[in-house]
């Protein structure tokens, strides 16, 4: 066997068992089974999940009325609220450009019209905040359905 193929069944069985880790980690969060390490400043803490062997986890596992599922973020939700943000910051920077143009379409930040700017902006903002509440609504659907699934 080649050392480049030997290499990336190596690598592609560290991808599984960090996966594999992942989720038991947030399986064992989720049933309680942690310890709380605060911060330097005490204020905050972080969830470390308890060392358990194989065993262990799969007792829990029988114990546990839930099914061990870790999900995963709709691209299509991601993709369509990362172009919300998108859209309104390049729709806020057209919009000071429209309403520094004059009458024979010149720009001319002199004469800059505020009505025009947020009329324009406003638009825009409830347009995009609609556009990110649709990513998030598919977001909700694809975590309700894949939940149904996995009763």
């Amino acid at each position: 066997m080649s050392e480049m193929l030997e290499n990336y069944f190596l690598r592609k069985e560290e991808e599984r068992k960090t996966k594999e880790k992942i989720n038991r980690d947030t399986f064992l969060i989720s049933e309680g089974l942690y310890e709380e390490v605060y911060s330097e400043s005490e204020l905050a803490y972080k969830k470390i999940p308890i060392e358990v062997t194989d065993e262990e986890f799969l007792k829990v596992v029988e114990c546990s009325e839930k099914i061990p599922v870790v999900y995963s973020e709709n691209i299509i939700a991601k993709i369509i609220r990362k172009s919300a943000i998108i859209l309104f910051v390049l729709d806020f920077i057209g919009s000071i450009f429209i309403s520094a143009l004059d009458e024979y379409l010149e720009i001319d930040f002199d004469e800059f019209n505020w009505a025009i700017f947020l009329s324009l902006v406003m638009v825009s903002f409830f347009g995009c905040l609609l556009m990110y509440a649709v990513g998030e609504i598919v977001d909700k659907l694809d975590r309700i359905e894949k939940k149904r699934n996995d009763v």
